[in-house]
């Protein structure tokens, strides 16, 4: 009830119409609750539906509930998300078979970036968390080449949230999350305008297999950025003449970076 309560204290309904106003909107969140929208992908579908074809006053309603603590906690409890790194590796739920079944938040990251985007803009989740398996929501994105997601995920992270391990898990050895976009070219571009006016020392955070790796698609305009940083790409390619050719197969194909 206190969802309803305070939909209508803003609305300010007193009348009539207004009593039976709420009790069609409780019916409404009846719907939700029944529809148990934080274990199914397909409840979550139906319920985006309905609420990008509600109206304006009825959306009102729908997001103070989306929004509320309530439906955060319960996401996070039912899904087994994790906030931050360090609380991942408190829990022992990442030691589980990475076979059971995905929670649905990690199964929208690459199967429908709308609910994503919809979970993620009501404040239900968000981009920087963890699955119980131990990896980051980026790094499912990232394993699935979901630009669109990964694109939307960097813009809704903090800088800070890059440089967080992507995953417990010892085969991406402590990696970051700017650490895998070094790999990708689109990625990093995306990242790389986060982390430019931010005082790291990008020759620590970024090792000699991301240098390498930036090396194969970096820009001249990249180039002489990261060297005003303490990053010299021109000595890794002088140590390593196979990247010239990478660098040339690379940059005779159309290229947004």
């Amino acid at each position: 009830m206190e969802v309803a309560d305070q939909f209508f204290n803003e609305k300010r309904v007193q009348n009539d119409n207004g009593a039976r106003s709420y009790g069609w909107f409780m019916s409404q969140i009846d719907c939700l609750f029944c529809s148990d929208i934080f274990k199914s992908k397909q409840a979550l579908h139906h319920i985006l539906t309905y609420y990008e074809q509600a109206d304006a006053e009825l959306r009102f309603g729908l997001d103070i509930f989306l929004q509320s603590n309530w439906a955060r906690k319960s996401a996070l409890a039912h899904w087994k998300l994790f906030p931050d790194f360090d609380q991942v590796v408190d829990s022992q739920e990442c030691l589980q078979s990475e076979h059971a079944h995905p929670d649905v938040a990690s199964c929208c990251v690459h199967e429908s970036p709308r609910a994503f985007h919809f979970l993620v803009r009501q404040g239900i989740i968000r981009s920087c968390y963890y699955s119980r398996f131990g990896h980051s929501l980026f790094l499912l994105a990232f394993q699935k080449n979901a630009l669109e997601t990964i694109g939307y995920m960097i813009c809704t992270m903090s800088p800070l949230h890059l440089l967080a391990p992507a995953s417990v898990a010892e085969m991406w050895d402590g990696r970051s999350i700017l650490q895998l976009a070094a790999t990708n070219s689109v990625v990093f571009g995306i990242c790389w305008e986060k982390v430019d006016q931010m005082p790291l020392d990008l020759g620590e955070i970024l090792q000699e297999r991301e240098i390498r790796s930036i090396c194969r698609f970096a820009s001249m305009g990249l180039a002489s950025r990261l060297y005003h940083r303490g990053i010299d790409l021109a000595d890794v390619v002088k140590k390593d003449s196979s990247l010239w050719l990478e660098m040339i197969r690379y940059h005779l194909e159309p290229t947004g970076f």
